[in-house]
């Protein structure tokens, strides 16, 4: 406890921020803070910084992967494609003069414009 209280309130609040970050993806620490208090979790965070970097490299994967599929569909999809994206795209402004609804035109025909190559 006094090398807690020796340190400067910047790295006292530094190592808090990272405890708050490690407590947010392991919750099961949170009865530990309350009992063993900064030390013991601060030890078991340093412990757990494999798996927490590992799972944050997962989402990162995942993160990549699905930008690669939305880059995939944006090139298929009907905006690439300039007959293909008059023709929807007139659609969608003839919908809008004709109804006077952007929520129809843009919120029911324009993903079927994006997602045109995914359909057929």
């Amino acid at each position: 406890m006094n090398a807690w209280k020796e340190l400067h309130w910047i790295q006292k609040s530094l190592i808090g921020c990272l405890v708050l970050m490690m407590v947010a993806l392991m919750p099961e620490l949170i009865p530990l803070l309350d009992l063993g208090g900064i030390e013991l979790i601060f030890g078991f965070v340093v412990l757990n910084i494999k798996t927490a970097k590992y799972w944050v490299y997962t989402k990162y994967r995942q993160l990549r992967n699905l930008a690669a599929s939305v880059l995939v569909a944006f090139i298929g999809s009907a905006l690439a494609k300039p007959k293909t994206f008059m023709f929807h795209g007139g659609v969608c402004c003839g919908v809008l003069l004709f109804t006077g609804s952007i929520v129809l035109s843009s919120g029911f025909l324009l993903p079927v414009m994006i997602a045109n190559s995914y359909l057929i």
